[in-house]
């Protein structure tokens, strides 16, 4: 796979996700009001979603069609020109530089992780509750620690923190969060935020999300212990927590707004008509950003000219007595992985026997390819084109074919079916 394919992917995964954190992030307000913390916390799965959607391939019934029905397909008898060599260097750059920032996010989580280990200490498994295990230290816990087996730990000074209801009532908490699989949650939210950590918009979203987690998981609580909410609030307020934050953990951290938190355990009310429009908008929502995600790279992109058309080098004839002019009609389409990149179509008017149009710049829709152009008569109405060409993506190479002038276009097709490739559908008239 070349580092232009891993540059594209990066950037439709990155536009789709900064859509559904915006989303997600106007939403959360307004979903919490009407149906309460858990939906708000359930919206955040709209931005796996949408990367994942950005990253489908489509299905081969929607690739665009755009060359008629009857080609003919001309091999280019060229040189081999190492593929690498032509590639450009920037893609290469930009794939290394996201793999360190990569690196340096998962190392700093894991460190981060294994801090969080240490400061807890030897853990000891509690007595009375086997599923509860205690730190030696005051100041660490309650917390639930660890993703796939995880161990819900309480700080050494449990019993004189809380009263027994609070006990109760916190330990549910944690529970809460393992029964919800809130620590693989955090794992995916975590390499969401590593995959992504160039963009700033990523790292807020990954401290809205913990906090949205927190208050689903107070509100289920509460769902369950509904006759204690001031108790469980003031067991909010009487918790203490270290200084250092996990990844991976599912602790009261100080960084969830309490205010926040307190005045979410008030409840949403019982009202079933907000809840329903709450849960379509979100449907819908999530519908309709998925398949926005999934039609950046559908069809013909919104950086794709579908229908231009050029006529180059048009001036007075240069055509000798006895001679014929030529128009060339050039159809170019540039596809990677199966899917448009760019279109365009070029005139050539006024082409003299034996003379070399040049084609190709900044001001043309050609990806970067430099082409020339010359046609000489063979006999009757059959031509001979030359057409070399520099394309990035696929180097040198110079095919030749001949055509009937007036006749059916000839296509030449160019890379590697499933990487790059480049289509010329030409016609001479």
């Amino acid at each position: 796979m070349s580092a232009m394919v891993w540059v594209n992917a990066l950037w439709l995964s990155t536009l789709a996700s900064t859509v559904a954190v915006l989303a997600v992030a106007l939403l959360r307000p307004w979903l919490r009001r009407c149906a309460g913390a858990p939906l708000a916390y359930k919206s955040w799965l709209l931005v796996p979603v949408a990367c994942a959607a950005a990253l489908l391939p489509l299905p081969k019934t929607q690739t665009v069609e755009w060359l008629p029905s009857a080609v003919l397909i001309v091999p280019s008898p060229v040189a081999a020109v190492s593929q690498a060599s032509a590639q450009p260097l920037w893609p290469l750059m930009v794939v290394a530089a996201w793999l360190m920032g990569l690196v340096w996010m998962l190392w700093r989580m894991g460190r981060q992780q294994q801090q969080l280990s240490r400061a807890l200490g030897p853990l000891t498994q509690d007595l009375s509750r086997p599923e509860v295990w205690r730190s030696p230290h005051p100041a660490q816990g309650p917390l639930l620690l660890g993703c796939w087996h995880p161990r819900i730990v309480i700080p050494a000074d449990f019993e004189r923190r809380y009263t027994p209801t609070q006990q109760r009532l916190v330990i549910e908490h944690e529970q809460v969060h393992w029964d919800r699989r809130d620590p693989q949650a955090n794992v995916v939210a975590a390499l969401l935020h590593a995959v992504f950590w160039f963009n700033p918009l990523m790292a807020r979203a990954h401290t809205w999300f913990r906090q949205d987690q927190e208050m689903a998981c107070d509100a289920e609580v509460l769902l369950r212990q509904p006759g204690h909410r001031a108790a469980y609030a003031e067991a909010i307020l009487n918790t203490q927590l270290a200084a250092q934050a996990a990844p991976l953990a599912c602790h009261w951290q100080r960084q969830h707004p309490l205010k926040e938190r307190i005045m979410q355990l008030q409840g949403t009310g019982s009202r079933p008509l907000l809840r329903r429009v709450a849960h379509a908008v979100l449907a819908v929502t999530a519908l309709s950003t998925a398949w926005w995600a999934w039609a950046q790279d559908a069809g013909v992109p919104s950086g794709v000219n579908g229908s231009t058309v050029k006529t180059l080098n048009k001036r007075a004839s240069t055509v000798k007595m006895g001679e014929s002019a030529y128009t060339v009609r050039m159809a170019f389409t540039a596809e990677a992985e199966g899917k448009a990149t760019h279109r365009t179509v070029v005139e050539f008017d006024d082409l003299a026997p034996g003379e070399a149009r040049a084609l190709g710049g900044k001001h043309e829709n050609l990806a970067g390819c430099q082409v020339t152009l010359t046609v000489t008569p063979v006999k009757d109405d059959i031509v001979q084109l030359d057409f070399p060409l520099n394309c990035p993506q696929t180097g040198a190479k110079h095919p030749r074919l001949r055509i009937q002038k007036g006749g059916q276009p000839a296509t030449i097709e160019l890379g590697e079916e499933r990487l790059y490739k480049l289509r010329f559908e030409i016609k001479v008239s």
